[in-house]
Formats: C-alpha cells, sequence, structure tokens
C-alpha cells in the first residue's frame, strides 16, 4: 500500500483561541479521530496538506502521519476548511484508518481512448466526473478509467455497466447515466442583409413615391387647364 509521509505537531490546549494561536503561526489547526475515542488536536503546515491534495490521488490518499511525539498512525484526509476570500486553508480534519478498514469515497472518472462516434460529427460527453465507490484502504484505486473507443453514435454508459477495478464495489444503488456520445448541433443563423441593399431597397421606393407624387401633380393640373377653357 502506497502512503504519502506527513509530519505534524500535537496541538495543545484545545480550543478556538488555540485555533486562532496556530494559524498566526503559519500552521494549519486540525484533529484525528476515528477508530478509538481519542481525538488528537494537532497543527500542520499549510503546504504539506496542498501537497497531498495535489498527489496523484489527492484526498484519498492513505497518509502515514508521524507527530512529534514519535507515535505513528494510517490515516485520511475526511474533511478541511477554506477562507472563502483569501482560499487559505483554516483546518484539516484526519480519519484514523487501517489496511483493512473498509471505505467510501469518491473515485475520479478517466475517460481513454477516442469514440469511433466523434468521425461521424459527434462528442463525448461525459455525464459524471466521479464515482463513489467503496474498498478497502489498502486497495483504493487513483482513477476509475474507461475505455471510450468502442463507443458509436447514439451510444451511453450507464453506472451499472462501468468495469470497476478488483476489490472496489459501486455505493449507489441508483442506475445513471456516465457517459454519452452526441451528435453535435450546429446552430443555424440568418444570413444579415447587407447595408447595400437597404439603400437600394430604400432608393427604389423613393423613386416610386416619387413618380406616384408627378402622376398625381399632373392629373391636378390637367383638370385646371381644362377649367380655365371652359370658362
Amino acid at each position: 500500500m502506497e502512503t504519502i509521509e506527513l509530519k505534524l505537531s500535537t496541538r495543545v490546549p484545545k480550543g478556538k483561541g488555540a485555533a486562532r494561536a496556530t494559524r498566526r503561526a503559519g500552521m494549519v489547526p486540525g484533529i484525528i479521530y476515528g477508530i478509538t475515542d481519542k481525538n488528537t488536536a494537532i497543527a500542520i503546515s499549510p503546504r504539506e496538506i496542498i501537497r497531498v491534495i495535489g498527489s496523484p490521488r489527492g484526498r484519498n490518499s492513505v497518509l502515514n502521519l508521524t507527530t512529534d511525539s514519535g507515535d505513528n498512525q494510517l490515516a485520511i484526509i475526511r474533511d478541511y476548511t477554506v477562507h472563502p476570500v483569501s482560499r487559505k486553508l483554516l483546518h484539516v480534519d484526519f480519519m484514523r484508518v487501517r489496511e483493512d478498514s473498509v471505505l467510501t469515497l469518491n473515485v475520479p472518472m478517466r475517460y481513454n481512448g477516442r469514440p469511433v462516434g466523434v468521425d461521424k460529427g459527434a462528442r463525448l460527453v461525459p455525464v459524471v466526473q466521479e464515482l463513489k465507490i467503496e474498498c478497502r484502504a489498502d486497495q483504493i484505486p487513483e482513477t476509475i478509467d474507461v475505455d471510450v473507443t468502442p463507443f458509436d453514435l447514439g451510444d451511453s454508459l450507464y453506472s451499472q455497466d462501468v468495469v470497476l477495478p478488483e476489490g472496489v464495489t459501486p455505493a449507489f444503488r441508483t442506475n445513471f447515466p456516465v457517459l454519452t456520445v452526441s451528435q453535435i448541433r450546429v446552430l443555424e443563423v440568418d444570413a444579415p442583409v447587407s447595408d447595400e441593399e437597404g439603400e437600394e431597397g430604400e432608393e427604389g421606393e423613393e423613386a416610386a413615391e416619387g413618380a406616384e407624387a408627378s402622376e398625381g401633380s399632373g392629373d391636378s393640373s390637367s383638370d385646371s387647364e381644362g377649367g380655365d377653357g371652359e370658362s
């Protein structure tokens, strides 16, 4: 089982005041719990937490915690909080585990290959990015891999059909779509009318109106002349 080594210090006393003092010292306050009834308050460098989160398994990594008192224990990051504005780490929770501990985790999906439907104008649409699974601490997969090469236009993959690694079981009851291969929709846009055509149309209308006005004035003049002749 691969583990990541982390060094931390026990934090005494406990409480909000101690946590604020820990942060002022540039450390992240936290707690270790699980397996036993003993909860241990700790302080750890934020760089160590960032290193774990950025590793291939991320927060699913099994950690070998070493305290300043020399104690060693296996754990995983169960939760952490960050400041909503500064995004600085504020607190971290570690949960003790054993190699045979059965854990419920969200593991990232990884889609490998190029679907055959892509050559027919389709595209791969991942519906979920993670899958909730159960497994022992010593069998946590880095990713759930899916070969998408055979998927054609209109094909879908559902959760119950995902092939899971050895020792991994699904932690969900419903059957839901994981990915689809869908037709790319092209949005049709009407061609804009050019300014030149608009100007020509306006000129034509103006010319037609001018011709009608000219004809109307000619009739009026004729009537006037006829009236003068009769008088």
